[in-house]
């Protein structure tokens, strides 16, 4: 057998930027033994495989299951900015001239993602999704914090505006601002410190560091993964913005309402994504994300089984 699949660069809209994300459009026949074995096969971070839906069947619906060389992600966003590009690039599914809705099934439920046509006729992704946090301000102290991360002092995570915080939505993060983000770049994760710290006890998987010191001036923060599930690799960060959006919405100063902010995560020589957030921010503590990035389509291959 022959399959078909693509590689698209998403979050940018320049080619080797933004995460590389590999879609095999039409993986009906595929049992999901061997689609592990293929995404451990390709080895990028994440691969996607669409069908059918065959509980909903549409042109504009398609059961959507995503890979990592190791697991099955229930729900992964990167993705769905791959998926919805490379099935509307190359025909795929209908699309118009206006904004285009469709439907991609993940594990957790049906995500809708629009295909939108900007005035350079280049398409931009955008999907919705809802979350409600939990927030939890008791966390290890900046000097703990600082020496998991291997910085000299503690200075680096001082921030008069921003205190790290606990936030768990489908997953537990440990938000923590940085001053500098040439030292944001350089945090190696410390197992050791991890380990003789307080923090394992809070169960975060996760070390979300951010700046509000950025490569690009179109972004107002620059974001990076580190920490025990991941180590120093610098995954791409979609799946995070969740909680890093109720980590904002959870300050008292932020009003209550609708707002927009861009964040940014690699560097101009590794990648550099740049991620489009609207935020609203209801009086009921569940915020609605809007979160949205163009794609470049790199790759068309043939894989045969």
């Amino acid at each position: 057998m022959e399959y078909c699949y693509y590689t698209a660069d998403v979050f940018t809209n320049k080619p080797f930027s933004g995460a590389q994300i590999a879609v095999f459009p039409d993986s009906v026949d595929l049992s999901s033994e061997t689609m592990q074995q293929i995404a451990g096969e390709i080895n990028l971070s994440e691969t996607v495989f669409l069908s059918p839906d065959e509980q909903n069947p549409s042109d504009l619906r398609r059961r959507m299951r995503t890979f990592t060389p190791t697991q099955e992600l229930d729900f992964a966003g990167h993705p769905i900015i791959a998926a919805a590009y490379v099935l509307a690039k190359t025909g795929a599914i209908p699309t118009t001239e206006a904004d285009t809705a469709i439907i991609l099934e993940q594990n957790i439920g049906p995500i809708k993602a629009y295909i939108m046509h900007k005035n350079d006729n280049a398409l931009f992704i955008q999907f919705s999704l809802s979350c409600a946090a939990s927030v939890d301000s008791f966390v290890p102290g900046d000097q703990e914090l600082s020496e998991i991360l291997s910085f000299k002092n503690a200075a680096s995570i001082s921030n008069p505006h921003y205190q790290s915080k606990l936030i768990t939505t489908e997953n537990s993060y440990l938000v923590i601002p940085c001053n500098d983000l040439e030292q944001l770049q350089n945090a190696r994760f410390d197992a050791k410190a991890w380990g003789r710290s307080s923090a394992p006890s809070t169960n975060a998987g996760h070390l979300l560091l951010f700046s509000k010191s950025t490569y690009s001036n179109n972004a107002d923060f620059h974001l990076r993964l580190l920490g025990p599930n991941v180590g120093d690799e610098d995954p791409p960060v979609g799946s995070a913005l969740t909680a890093f959006s109720s980590y904002l919405a959870s300050f008292q100063n932020l009003r209550k309402g609708t707002y927009t902010f861009a964040a940014e995560r690699g560097t101009p020589k590794s990648r550099l994504s740049l991620l489009h957030v609207e935020m609203d921010n209801k009086e009921n503590g569940t915020l609605t994300l809007r979160i949205g990035g163009p794609a470049v389509l790199m790759s068309k291959s043939t894989l045969y089984l």
